[in-house]
């Protein structure tokens, strides 16, 4: 990944939204910063959440897709089942994007990507224990990635790759 793509995903992932704001945290060229921004939006890492007109000139805010966000038991309660079924979808599509991108690319099949998917039967006590287990899996690859990208942020040489990380637990629909 070109080094100044990495610290401007980075960037937007802190909040700097917009490619003034981005520039101006980054101390880069601001056309540096749009053409990174491109690059970004169209490997599906970000998206424009929000355009607005300011003095003639539209500017765009960007997001990072939530892959990376973790929701709580307890943020999870407060949420609607509709409203939990479009977070799981957004997962999904952004899941499936990812490894479609994966699969095109000279980076499938590596030996260092893992991939394993098993589909058995559990009683209640197993299905607890592995509700646990796939929740601290996921908040412990979520430490180590923002301990890698603190590190990326010091040392400006380190080589960046963008990776996808998912973990995924669910209940299959009972057979009639």
């Amino acid at each position: 990944m070109h080094p100044l793509r990495a610290r401007v995903l980075r960037s937007v992932r802190r909040g700097h939204s917009s490619a003034t704001d981005i520039a101006r945290a980054l101390e880069a060229p601001r056309s540096s910063v749009n053409e990174q921004l491109r690059h970004l939006s169209k490997a599906g890492l970000i998206y424009v959440s929000e355009v607005k007109n300011k003095r003639g000139a539209v500017q765009r805010f960007y997001r990072v897709h939530s892959d990376s966000d973790y929701f709580s038991e307890s943020e999870l309660e407060k949420i609607d089942v509709q409203g939990r079924k479009r977070i799981d979808a957004g997962i999904v599509r952004m899941f499936l994007t990812a490894m479609a991108a994966a699969m095109q690319s000279e980076n499938h099949a590596s030996p260092s990507s893992v991939f394993w998917s098993i589909t058995r039967l559990v009683d209640e006590e197993a299905w607890q224990q592995l509700r646990t287990l796939h929740r601290e899996t996921a908040l412990q690859a979520n430490q180590l990635i923002h301990e890698a990208e603190e590190r990326l942020d010091r040392e400006s040489g380190s080589e960046a790759r963008v990776i996808s990380s998912s973990v995924f637990l669910f209940e299959l629909p009972k057979e009639e």
